[in-house]
């Protein structure tokens, strides 16, 4: 027998295994035919722009602020300066309401909460 008859028997043979796709499910669903949770979320994210402002008394010698979601995760965190806005632009999804601030200096952390839901928000530090 040529190799050329072998190689087309071979294929013959091997052909239908290599076609088959598994269990029979029967058609594809549709979007109409998929029940969604009442609580999902698309995880889709929206720019919010923040405002953060420290006095001297706040700031001291140097201090860093630290900007988080409710679930803990660090949007930001850097230097600010006194009695001057830090202003950012920072991603958020779109499920957050507010975010939480944080000014560390050396000897003291201080905290507070800022509403998001307008697509902005501010918080002072005195």
């Amino acid at each position: 027998m040529s190799k050329t008859i072998a190689a087309l028997l071979s294929f013959a043979l091997l052909a239908p295994l290599a076609c088959t796709n598994g269990p029979d499910d029967g058609p594809p669903q549709t979007l109409d035919d998929i029940a969604i949770p009442e609580d999902f979320a698309f995880e889709t994210k929206r720019p919010v722009a923040l405002t953060v402002r420290a006095s001297a008394d706040v700031v001291q010698q140097g201090a860093a602020v630290e900007i988080a979601r409710d679930d803990g995760r660090v949007l930001f965190k850097g230097p600010i300066v006194a009695d001057r806005d830090l202003e950012l632009k920072v991603a958020v999804p779109t499920k957050d309401r507010r975010v939480r601030v944080k000014i560390m200096n050396r000897e003291t952390t201080r905290s507070a909460e800022i509403d998001i839901e307008g697509g902005e928000g501010a918080a002072e530090f005195e």
